[in-house]
């Protein structure tokens, strides 16, 4: 917090300086106050040791200042009361009412110390550019770009587009990436990029599916309990596993062996009390 915190019309959660006199009971300046005591309430709230303590203005002026954090400014009404125990010196009392940035107000009459032209319509301001994009520019080149532009514009937009006919392009400069899937196919453009022209077809992708179900092969399930969300993959081939593997029963319990016919993989508990036969949840092994 500095003097420069200090502004005509306070803000809101914006540290502030405020400049007081502190008065006895006749309306003179008290020089010196003692044991100086500054407390803040926020909205009608109760007050509270300011963070800093009011100090006089050099020398024995009677006229005091207060660093209030932004904090302590964060409220719509923040009042002060600045307590001495010199004698005869009353409170003094500061109520403020910060603006938040939609309150602030402006009636802007000079810009950088010139004042503002007349406007052509009331309430807009007229503003010359000098600079556009960090370079300086002179009447003669926004004027020149602008009748640039406009002598290479049609004269009326179609279907409030512009178009415009190609006379020559560069090479390499469309590729596939510039190109939305499928908006070319192979038979238009022949010579189109290859990662477009050798896009699959409907019989490459019926080949691929088939070799993935029919050519392709996986192996069984390992050593765990069967999770509850699986893929095809991992329930086909569990289905598959119990169809050939080795498996055991006891009277208590069913037993699923790896293609080793040794390691126990998979198990689970069964009973039967004559009524209902129970068989639980498969689990993982040993």
């Amino acid at each position: 917090m500095a003097a420069t915190d200090a502004r005509p019309v306070p803000r809101r959660n914006v540290a502030c300086r405020v400049t007081f006199p502190i008065l006895d009971a006749d309306g003179d300046l008290v020089t010196g106050a003692a044991a100086l005591d500054s407390e803040v309430s926020k909205d009608g709230g109760a007050f509270a040791d300011a963070t800093s303590e009011a100090t006089e203005i050099a020398t024995a002026s009677g006229v005091y200042f207060l660093d209030l954090t932004a904090t302590e400014m964060d409220a719509d009404t923040v009042a002060v009361i600045v307590k001495t125990s010199t004698a005869g010196a009353k409170t003094t009392v500061i109520v403020m009412y910060p603006e938040t940035a939609g309150d602030y107000r402006a009636d802007v009459t000079h810009w950088n110390g010139v004042a503002v032209a007349v406007p052509t319509v009331a309430g807009v301001p007229e503003v010359d550019a000098t600079h556009v994009g960090g370079t300086l520019q002179t009447a003669g080149d926004v004027i020149g770009d602008t009748n640039d532009i406009q002598a290479r514009l049609p004269a009326a937009l179609v279907g409030g587009r512009i178009d415009a006919s190609v006379g020559s392009m560069g090479a390499d400069v469309i590729a596939a990436a510039q190109i939305a899937a499928g908006a070319i196919g192979v038979a238009e453009a022949p010579n189109l990029d290859a990662a477009v022209s050798t896009r699959a077809t409907p019989a490459q992708v019926n080949a691929e599916v088939v070799d993935a179900l029919n050519v392709d092969t996986y192996a069984e399930p390992p050593q765990e309990a069967p999770p509850a969300t699986a893929t095809l993959v991992r329930k086909l081939g569990y289905l598959y596993k119990f169809l050939r593997n080795r498996v055991t029963s006891t009277a208590t319990q069913i037993t699923v062996f790896s293609d080793d016919a040794v390691t126990v993989d998979q198990k689970s508990a069964h009973s039967d009390d004559g009524t209902t036969y129970d068989r639980g949840e498969f689990g993982t092994g040993p």
